[in-house]
């Protein structure tokens, strides 16, 4: 899909008739940055763009590697892998809120303690209306 490139732990969306992906850098436990990349189709010629994230960390994702990109209700989250090679047992997860406008796709580190306890309530909530 992107050509010439290395690229692992791809996470894709679909939101306003655009297919996006998310990647890490092959770099095996090193930090890097992330690029994000947009399609019409999904098999279809993607453009690479740039690195979506901002802030703190955002030249190594934040510590992490993006795992996958999910909806609750209007909004998208990626949720990034956080690997301790000599700990792995104590290795952990993020989840970032994703705003995608005009195209451009951004994620923004957030240290916000309650992000978390309120995302697993709309879970709860958004699984409640499944039948």
């Amino acid at each position: 899909m992107l050509i010439d490139q290395e690229r692992e732990a791809p996470a894709l969306i679909y939101e306003d008739g655009m297919y996006y992906m998310v990647t890490s850098g092959c770099t095996v436990w090193d930090y890097n940055s992330a690029l994000y990349a947009r399609s019409e189709f999904l098999l279809g010629k993607w453009k690479l763009i740039d690195n979506p994230c901002e802030g703190e960390r955002y030249r190594e994702i934040y510590g992490g590697q993006c795992t996958y990109m999910f909806r609750v209700k209007e909004q998208i989250y990626i949720m990034f892998d956080h690997w301790i090679p000599d700990n792995l047992q104590n290795s952990g997860y993020s989840i970032l809120p994703v705003t995608i406008r005009d195209g451009s796709l951004t994620i923004r580190w957030k240290r916000a303690p309650g992000l978390f306890c309120d995302l697993v309530t709309e879970l709860i909530l958004f699984i409640g209306y499944i039948e």
